[in-house]
């Protein structure tokens, strides 16, 4: 198979466990995978900007970990809102996160001078693999985002469930590779990072 092909096949095998999941077990797994990224993240220096996306329905449920964020208040949290062929960050507010995207995600309403750049990234996916290897939905939004901002947004780590992560996934050239993948049941810790404070 070619890698769209691939890429298709896997995007329709991952979807599929979802729709399969519970609720409760989605919650559950989500849960474990973020108790285990906020026991990464309290290792970075206080006020880094974090930016996390706001889950789909076939992505880990990242509710539990952006409360827990906020709540600590140790770090900046920024979340995605895409315009059109770009994505930015904002810093997230509850009572300013209404807006559902055509992609039919929950975006902030923050005025466009907010817009601000992470220096960690929590990324979703489809599929990953052991060494770094990521597969997204297919629009681009994160690998154009980790090309503008190369230097900025310093440290990428995947929060995603045990069954995303495959032997290995197909990567073209403008795929951008993880530097850290979390899960429910593990953490693959692919690069070294060190963030400047």
């Amino acid at each position: 198979m070619t890698s769209p092909e691939i890429k298709k096949d896997l995007r329709r095998t991952v979807k599929q466990i979802y729709r399969e999941l519970s609720p409760e077990n989605r919650a559950q797994i989500s849960r474990e995978a973020a108790l285990r990224l906020l026991s990464r993240l309290t290792a970075l220096p206080e006020r880094t900007k974090v930016g996390i996306f706001l889950s789909m329905w076939d992505e880990l449920d990242t509710t539990y970990l952006i409360e827990a964020l906020m709540s600590e208040g140790r770090l900046t949290v920024l979340v995605p809102r895409v315009e059109g062929a770009e994505m930015q960050f904002y810093p997230y507010d509850p009572e300013r996160t209404t807006i559902i995207s055509e992609y039919g995600i929950i975006e902030p309403n923050n005025p466009v001078e907010d817009a601000d750049v992470p220096e960690v990234m929590i990324v979703p996916g489809i599929a990953f693999d052991p060494q770094g290897g990521r597969v997204g939905r297919g629009k681009g939004f994160y690998d154009k985002y980790f090309s503008r901002y190369k230097t900025e947004t310093a440290l990428k780590i995947a929060f995603v469930a045990d069954f995303q992560i495959f032997r290995q996934v197909p990567m073209d050239t403008h795929d951008i590779s993880m530097d850290e993948i979390i899960t429910d049941k593990g953490h693959y810790l692919i690069r070294e990072v060190t963030l400047h404070t």
